[in-house]
């Protein structure tokens, strides 16, 4: 099993691999993007991106929208720093996934669940720090808790909606962020 850093470089490497977009909005992680004549302009990369992020000059790919997501929940509304906790609902959704792995490269500690043992074992290859099989009701909690010494997370990742909310908000320290792709319907 490799060590918490190795995992973490293993992620940033993966980061680099794929972290350059071709049309980049204000906000979004980019190196190049291109004008409207397609153009190439070479721009700095923005936010915690930088310090981990390599591009080749005049490389190009694309972040799934899945990415651009995480990033903005992780990174842009949730404000995640170094040596927090957070747990991420339903690993087994590209949103959760990329989560992850941002938030692993942050340094902070990651917490996700999943009702399937296997993506809760392929998480920890992804930077999960700690694993919660959901088996309903009070489970998360009662385990987060225990991971966090009764202490709670700095931050939720939900995307998965109503079901997790009661849970969600258990499971954070008082002033924690609770962070959806969704906006809350009444």
């Amino acid at each position: 099993m490799f060590a918490v850093e190795d995992r973490r470089d293993d992620i940033r490497r993966q980061i680099v691999q794929s972290a350059t977009v071709a049309v980049a909005k204000t906000g979004t992680p980019a190196a190049f993007f291109s004008d409207e004549d397609g153009r190439d302009i070479q721009a700095p990369l923005v936010g915690y991106v930088a310090d981990f992020v390599q591009v080749a000059a005049g490389a190009k790919s694309s972040l799934s929208v899945a990415w651009l997501t995480a990033w903005r929940m992780v990174v842009t509304k949730a404000r995640l720093r170094k040596g927090e906790t957070v747990l991420i609902f339903g690993i087994g959704g590209s949103v959760s996934l990329a989560a992850t792995q941002i938030a692993s490269a942050l340094d902070a500690r990651t917490i996700v669940t999943s009702r399937d043992a296997t993506k809760l074992e392929r998480a920890r290859a992804f930077g999960a720090d700690e694993t919660i099989q959901d088996q309903g009701g009070s489970s998360i909690v009662d385990r987060v808790m225990e991971i966090t010494g009764k202490r709670g997370v700095d931050v939720v990742i939900e995307n998965i909606g109503k079901a997790v909310w009661p849970s969600a908000m258990r499971a954070l320290v008082r002033g924690g962020r609770l962070q959806r792709s969704v906006p809350f319907a009444p």
